[in-house]
C-alpha cells in the first residue's frame, strides 16, 4: 500500500513541475545599456537615456531628447562544477543571447517616460522547478535567467538641479489546482484529470531621486521593491485499487526569479570637459530569498494517507544581504567619440554548501572587469532661421565588454557515515553586446 500511495504522488508531481528554477530578475545580474554596463554599471546617476528606466527613473529627464534604442546582448558561460563521483555532477549552463527594446520620451509639464522590454532570441522563458536536490546549481545564473521583462517610469523635472522618477515592473503569480483519477485494478475505468490555472500580476515598483548642483556634481538614490514568481499548486489525487478509493491531497509552493528589495546611490563628476567618473553603492536584501526549491506538504494536515508520506526536507537557504560598489569612468576622445571603463565587485550572498545537508546552491563572489566605447552622428537643421545649424536628430552606436572573474571553491559533503565527497566549482563569464540608440 505505500507503494501505492508513492506512485500517485509521483504521477501527482509530475504533472506539476520538472527541475529547479532560481534566480533574479535579468537586469539584476546583466544590467541594461552598453554605456552603463561599460562603465562598471554604475548607473544610478549616470543613466541619462532609456536605460534610466532601470537604473533611477529620475534620470529619464535627462534623455538629450527623445530616444529609442536597441540592444543586442551575448552572455557566455564558463562556469565549470568538477566532480569526481556521478553525484555532483551539475547541469551545464546555456549562453544567453537576448535584444532590449526601450524608450525615452519627454512629455508636456516637465514629464518624461520610459519603457523597456527585454527578450531572450534563442529561449524567451524557461522555469524549472523541482524539490530539494543535491544536484548542484548556480545560484544566480543560467536558463531561470530567460524570462520576458517589462519595466516602465515616469520622471518629473523639479527644476534645472532636481528631478524624481517613479516606476515598476510586473510579473504574474500562478495559482494551480491539479485534480486527477486514477484506477489501479479498475477494469476498463479510464484516468480522469482537470487543471484550473489562476493568474495574479505582482508589481515592484521603483523610486528615485536626482539632483545636480552647480559644479556639475550629481547625487542620485533609488529604490525598487523586491519581485518575484510565486507558484501555489493544489494537487489532488484520487487512486482507485481494486474499489478502494484513496484521496493524495498534496500542496506545491514555490518563489523563483527572485529579485531582492535593493536601494542604491550614486554620483557622477566631470573632472574636465572630457573626463566623467562615476560611482554606485547598491545594497541587496537577499537575507529574505525563501529559497528556490518546491515545498512539498499534504494540502490537509489531517488527511492521514498524504500526511503519511515522506516529503523532502526543508532547509533554510541562510543568504545574507549583499553591498556591491561599481565604479566608471567615461572619456571624450572628440565631440563624437565616447572611451569607457569600469569595474564592480559583488560578494556573494549564498554560503558554501553545508558538509551535513542535502541543497547545493552554488556562487562565489565575481569581480568585474569592462570596457566600451560611443560614437554619435549628428544630423543638422540647414534650413533657414535655425538657430545656428542646431542638432534635431542624432544616431548612436555604443559597445560593451565586461569580464566577469568567479573565484574557485571546493564544498565537502558528506555522503555516508565517516565517508566524504569533494566537488569544485567557478570560472569566467563573458558579456558583450552592442546598442543603437535613434533620437529626435
Amino acid at each position: 500500500m505505500t507503494r501505492l500511495r508513492n506512485a500517485a504522488l509521483a504521477i501527482a508531481a509530475i504533472a506539476s513541475f520538472h527541475r529547479v528554477a532560481y534566480a533574479n530578475t535579468v537586469q539584476d545580474q546583466q544590467g541594461v545599456g552598453s554605456r552603463v554596463k561599460a562603465m562598471g554599471g554604475a548607473g544610478t546617476a549616470t543613466a541619462q537615456d532609456a536605460a534610466a528606466t532601470y537604473y533611477n527613473p529620475a534620470g529619464l529627464s535627462q534623455c538629450a531628447r527623445n530616444q529609442a534604442s536597441i540592444e543586442s546582448n551575448y552572455w557566455r558561460y564558463g562556469l565549470s562544477i568538477d566532480s569526481d563521483t556521478e553525484e555532483f555532477e551539475g547541469e551545464t549552463l546555456s549562453d544567453r543571447t537576448a535584444a532590449t527594446f526601450s524608450a525615452c520620451l519627454h512629455l508636456p509639464y516637465r514629464l518624461s517616460v520610459g519603457l523597456l522590454f527585454d527578450t531572450g532570441v534563442s529561449q524567451v522563458q524557461s522555469l524549472k522547478q523541482s524539490s530539494l536536490s543535491k544536484t548542484p546549481e548556480y545560484a544566480l545564473y543560467g536558463k531561470p535567467l530567460e524570462q520576458v521583462s517589462i519595466i516602465g517610469g515616469v520622471s518629473y523635472k523639479v527644476n534645472s538641479h532636481l528631478s524624481i522618477g517613479i516606476g515598476g515592473a510586473v510579473l504574474i503569480n500562478s495559482g494551480l489546482q491539479i485534480a486527477a483519477e486514477i484506477p489501479v485494478l479498475g477494469g476498463d475505468d479510464e484516468i480522469a484529470g482537470a487543471v484550473a490555472w489562476e493568474l495574479n500580476p505582482a508589481a515592484s515598483f521603483y523610486g528615485g531621486v536626482r539632483y545636480e548642483f552647480d559644479s556639475q556634481l550629481v547625487l542620485a538614490a533609488s529604490l525598487r521593491t523586491a519581485l518575484f514568481h510565486q507558484l501555489k499548486a493544489e494537487t489532488r489525487t484520487r487512486v482507485q485499487a481494486a474499489g478502494v478509493l484513496f484521496d493524495v491531497d498534496v500542496l506545491l509552493e514555490n518563489v523563483a526569479w527572485y529579485s531582492p528589495l535593493q536601494a542604491s546611490i550614486g554620483a557622477t563628476y566631470p573632472l574636465s570637459e572630457t573626463i566623467t567618473t562615476a560611482f554606485d553603492l547598491s545594497w541587496y536584501h537577499y537575507s529574505a530569498h525563501p529559497g528556490p526549491y518546491i515545498h512539498i506538504s499534504p494540502l490537509d494536515p489531517d488527511d492521514s494517507v498524504a500526511a503519511g508520506l515522506n516529503y523532502p526536507p526543508d532547509e533554510d537557504p541562510n543568504f545574507h544581504d549583499t553591498l556591491v560598489p561599481r565604479f566608471g569612468v567615461e572619456f571624450l576622445a572628440t565631440s563624437q567619440l565616447a572611451l569607457r571603463a569600469g569595474v564592480s565587485y559583488r560578494p556573494t550572498p549564498v554560503p558554501l554548501p553545508s558538509p551535513d545537508k542535502r541543497a547545493n546552491l552554488l556562487d562565489a563572489s565575481v569581480a568585474t572587469l569592462s570596457f566600451g566605447s560611443g560614437y554619435v552622428w549628428k544630423l543638422k537643421d540647414s534650413k533657414k532661421g535655425s538657430k545656428d545649424n542646431q542638432s534635431i536628430s542624432s544616431f548612436e552606436i555604443s559597445a560593451h565588454l565586461r569580464l566577469h572573474h568567479m573565484g574557485e571553491e571546493t564544498v565537502t559533503k558528506i555522503v555516508d557515515t565517516n565517508q566524504t565527497a569533494s566537488f569544485k566549482f567557478g570560472g569566467q563569464m563573458l558579456d558583450t553586446g552592442i546598442t543603437a540608440t535613434v533620437g529626435w
